[in-house]
């Protein structure tokens, strides 16, 4: 048995593709599924309540290992009609005066946006507060405020949403983490060997 927990964000295309290399090469292999945010996910490897977890940000200590997968710049979502949706690269201070919609307090992509907003010393009132990134992307749309996402995340491409870079060097650092004293010919120890392998195809 695996006991595998990722974040929301990852559960429409990065996650399935992880679980399936593996039900590839295990297909009896019995896999536990739970989603949540980052810090939580990270506190369950450590409790030994999962094994493997596909979060971010990257953990602090040496009782965990860490797999980088991906770094995700962050972009400015705005309607297709707002007045800088023809920018090639702008500030979050450019539109920090509108209403946010983000994560709940506590969840990584929240993180990024209020220290983005520290580090250009602006202030921001987030508006609306959503646990799945694809509601914030629609609500984008919907023209009821504006947000900070992953730029590159195919999934929260939606008609009617642009997605303009910001000029923050903060990226998203995604990554899997195990304990540290995890067998390696154990089923998670598969796992992560099927989890590398998959993500080498995909770079």
């Amino acid at each position: 048995m695996v006991r595998f927990d990722f974040m929301h964000s990852f559960g429409t295309w990065l996650a399935p593709r992880l679980i399936h290399g593996f039900v590839d090469d295990h297909p009896r292999a019995d896999i536990h599924l739970h989603q949540g945010i980052g810090r939580d996910l990270i506190a369950r490897v450590r409790d030994d309540e999962a094994d493997v977890a596909l979060c971010s940000p990257r953990p602090e200590g040496e009782d965990l290992g860490w797999l980088e997968v991906l770094r995700q710049p962050m972009a400015a979502c705005l309607p297709s009609d707002h007045r800088l949706a023809h920018r090639r690269r702008i500030r979050l201070a450019d539109i920090a005066s509108e209403p946010f919609i983000s994560t709940p307090a506590g969840f990584n992509s929240r993180d990024l946006l209020e220290g983005i907003a520290a580090d250009e010393g602006v202030d921001i009132h987030v508006a609306f507060e959503s646990d799945e990134l694809s509601t914030v992307a629609g609500l984008v749309v919907s023209g009821v405020g504006v947000a900070l996402l992953p730029a590159d995340d195919p999934y929260l491409q939606l008609p009617g949403a642009v997605f303009i870079p910001l000029t923050t060097r903060r990226t998203r650092e995604v990554g899997l983490i195990w304990r540290a004293d995890q067998d390696p010919a154990s089923t998670p120890g598969l796992f992560l060997d099927s989890a590398r392998r998959v993500l080498s195809l995909m770079s």
